[in-house]
């Protein structure tokens, strides 16, 4: 493909909200456009694939491009269990995309092999790394810095909540306006709630990555931690 400039493609990237890690390698060729005639050409995009997910980066494509129609964005959606393996592939065949939106726990890996950029924060209206981290919560680039440097931008975050019903709590003796309050509590109701044919605790969620970010977080906080087989205690 023909490259777009860097300070445009970045620009692009906050324009549509793409988030981390922002990629630093895409197919190789000669600027097009000026700062004056605004971005233009060919820009890829990879993202994992997600009906909601999908719908609404759309919609920002769409939005992208009635802002710069001179830019042909090419989104391709790949299933979340499929996406870290196509990527590694196309940065090892020297085709990798311009922009990729994956799950921050790749960061390390890629950027220690060069294969995304630092970000720079003036491409999003900031005068440093530190400005742009105060528009967001407390900690949300941790997970995007690898050696002092950022690598993207955060753009989602799950909130955990505990959902439980009221009549299965009275089946099984609870008191629905009394809900665990311990993870000890949750073990225990967890128990009685569960019968034959019915689940007490279950998390719901599809896919196992996310069920580990969720659950990682609990045995950490708790002060626990998982020991691969075979490691020493």
């Amino acid at each position: 493909m023909t490259a777009i400039p860097r300070r445009d493609l970045l620009r692009g990237a906050a324009l549509l909200g793409l988030a981390s890690p922002l990629t630093a390698c895409g197919s190789g060729g000669e600027p097009v456009g000026s700062k004056e005639a605004g971005p233009q050409g060919p820009l890829t995009v990879w993202m994992h694939e997600e009906q909601a997910n999908t719908k609404y980066f759309n919609a920002k494509i769409a939005e992208y491009r009635r802002q710069f129609p001179k830019v042909t964005i090419k989104p391709l959606y790949v299933p979340i269990a499929n996406l870290d393996t196509k990527l590694s592939t196309a940065f090892t065949t020297g085709s990798p995309p311009d922009l990729i939106k994956v799950g921050a726990w790749t960061l390390a890996e890629r950027a220690s092999k060069g294969q995304v950029a630092p970000l720079p924060p003036a491409e999003f209206g900031a005068g440093s790394i530190e400005e742009l981290k105060g528009r967001f919560d407390t900690n949300a680039f941790a997970a995007l810095t690898y050696k002092d440097q950022v690598y993207g931008i955060p753009i989602d975050f799950n909130s955990v909540h505990l959902w439980y019903r009221r009549d299965r709590f009275e089946q099984a003796g609870l008191d629905p306006d009394r809900p665990p309050a311990t993870w000890e509590e949750v073990e225990e109701f967890g128990r009685k709630l569960t019968t034959g044919s019915q689940v007490g605790l279950q998390w719901q969620l599809a896919d196992n990555i996310w069920a580990m970010l969720n659950f990682l977080p609990l045995i950490n906080g708790l002060g626990g931690r998982i020991r691969p087989p075979g490691a020493a205690a």
